[in-house]
C-alpha cells in the first residue's frame, strides 16, 4: 500500500476518535454554516431529477440547492399537531423523551418536534465511518480491497440488545468493503472497531467538518447530537452532495438491507423500501444501576413518487421494546398522514 493511502487510512498518531466514543458518546456542537448544500426547497427548482428519471434507484442528485433550513412548513402544521398528541399519549406518566425530524425530500417541507434535545448516537455513527472510507476510496479505490484480521480478543457485540444476525469470525481476514457491509447491514460492532482502527483521524474528522458539525472529542457528555443534525448524513447521501453519485447510491443500497431492528420499517407497508440505520445504548452497562436506555432510528422512506426522511430519537427508564414501539407508531402515523393527505 502506498504512503499516500497509509497517511489517509492507517491508524497513526494521536487518535481524536477513540473507539469507545462510538458507544459512550462525545461532545459535538454545530459549526457556523454549511460547507455543503444539505437541503433544498424543491428538486424542480434547484436540481436535475435523476431519481424520477430512474437513472438511480436511491439517490436524487442536486446540481445546486438552497441550504436554508426553515422551521415547520405550513403544510405540515397538522402533522406536527398529530404527532405531538401521539407522543404525549405514548409517554404519559413516564420520563421518556422523544424527538423527531421529518422532511419531504421532493419539496423540502419539514417538521420537527423537540429537535434540540441531544442524545448518544451509538451505532448511528457507523454511517460517518462508512462515508469516510467511501470518500477516501473515490481517489484511492484500492483501500476497499485492503484486508484486516479479526483476532476475537474483544467482542463488543455482547453489549447489543438487537444482536447482529451475521458477524465477523475470530481468526478470519476480511476486506474493508466486506467489513463495511457487516457494520452497516448487520450492525456488527466488531467490524466497526476494525474499521475504526484502520481509518485515519483526519479522514473521519473531515466528514463531520464538511457537514458543518464539529469533531467529536473524548471526555464530555455522551448525549451530543440531535435528530436534525444527524439527518445531514442521510440528506447528503440522498442528494449526492458529499460522495459521488455512485458511492452515494452504494451507501444507501447497504442501508436498505434487512436489519436486526425494524423501527421505521415496521411502521410502513411491506414492500416499501427504507434506507435506515438504528442506534441503541443501555446506560445500565455504564452505571451499573441506572436503567435508562436510548434507541434511535433514522432513514429514508421511498414512498413511491414522494420519498421522505424520518429520524426519531428516544430516551427513558423503560425497555427497548417500549422505545421500539414508540418509533414504530410514529413511523406508522407519518406514513398514514401523508397517505390520507395525498
Amino acid at each position: 500500500m502506498s504512503d499516500t493511502i497509509h497517511a489517509q487510512v492507517a491508524a497513526r498518531g494521536r487518535r481524536m476518535f477513540p473507539a469507545v466514543l462510538f458507544f459512550a458518546g462525545a461532545a459535538v456542537g454545530i459549526a457556523a454554516g454549511y460547507a455543503f448544500a444539505l437541503s433544498g426547497n424543491g428538486v424542480g427548482a434547484f436540481g436535475e431529477d435523476l431519481y424520477q428519471q430512474h437513472k438511480y434507484k436511491l439517490i436524487n442528485p442536486l446540481l445546486a440547492c438552497n441550504a436554508a433550513d426553515a422551521s415547520t412548513s405550513t403544510e405540515f402544521r397538522p402533522l406536527e399537531t398529530e404527532l405531538k398528541g401521539l407522543i404525549q399519549k405514548l409517554t404519559d406518566g413516564s420520563d421518556t423523551i422523544v424527538s423527531l425530524y421529518f422532511k419531504e425530500l421532493s419539496s423540502g417541507h419539514q417538521t420537527a418536534i423537540n429537535e434540540n434535545a441531544r442524545y448518544a448516537p451509538a451505532s448511528l455513527l457507523k454511517v460517518p465511518i462508512m462515508l469516510a472510507f467511501y470518500k477516501v476510496a473515490e481517489s484511492h479505490p484500492e483501500v476497499l480491497k485492503r484486508t484486516l484480521t479479526y483476532t476475537g480478543s474483544v467482542d463488543v457485540n455482547v453489549e447489543e440488545n438487537f444482536k447482529p444476525e451475521k458477524f465477523i469470525q475470530p481468526g478470519k481476514t476480511y476486506t474493508v468493503a466486506d467489513l463495511i457491509e457487516y457494520m452497516v447491514i448487520y450492525s456488527d460492532n466488531n467490524a466497526m472497531l476494525l474499521l475504526r482502527d484502520a481509518i485515519d483521524d483526519r479522514a473521519l474528522s473531515e466528514v463531520f467538518i464538511d457537514l458543518g458539525l464539529t469533531v467529536p472529542t473524548a471526555g464530555d457528555d455522551p448525549d451530543f447530537i440531535n435528530v436534525k443534525n444527524y439527518s445531514r448524513f442521510f440528506r447528503v447521501l440522498y442528494h449526492a452532495t458529499y460522495l459521488s453519485r455512485e458511492s452515494s447510491e452504494k451507501a444507501l443500497e447497504l442501508l436498505t438491507r434487512d436489519k436486526p431492528f425494524k423501527g421505521i420499517v415496521a411502521g410502513v407497508p411491506e414492500g416499501i423500501t427504507v434506507a435506515q440505520k438504528f442506534g441503541e445504548r443501555d446506560f445500565t452497562a455504564d452505571t451499573g444501576g441506572d436503567d435508562k436506555r436510548e434507541l434511535h432510528d433514522c432513514g429514508i422512506v421511498y414512498d413511491p413518487g414522494n420519498p421522505y426522511l424520518l429520524c426519531v430519537m428516544t430516551r427513558g427508564k423503560t425497555s427497548f421494546e417500549n422505545l421500539s414501539d414508540i418509533i414504530r407508531k410514529i413511523s406508522f402515523a407519518v406514513y398514514g398522514y401523508r397517505r390520507s393527505a395525498a
